[in-house]
């Protein structure tokens, strides 16, 4: 199984950029095909992964003044 580090290391906007390209992808008749569906899944899955992380929450400190 090939490992597709560019998207692994890509930037979130990146990842979305990604994401975006993939919709994008259509025939004549207007139905989705992927050039590269192994590389597709990696994106797709690269982008479950990172939305199922807690984002780092701010400290308040105003709430301790």
């Amino acid at each position: 199984m090939p490992t597709f580090d560019h998207i692994t290391n890509a930037s979130n906007v990146e990842l979305a950029e990604m994401l975006q390209s993939i919709i994008a992808m259509r025939d004549t008749s207007g139905r989705c095909y992927f050039q590269n569906p192994q590389e597709a899944i990696e994106i797709v899955q690269e982008c479950a992964r990172r939305l199922r992380i807690n984002s780092i929450e701010t400290f308040n400190h105003e709430a301790f003044e």
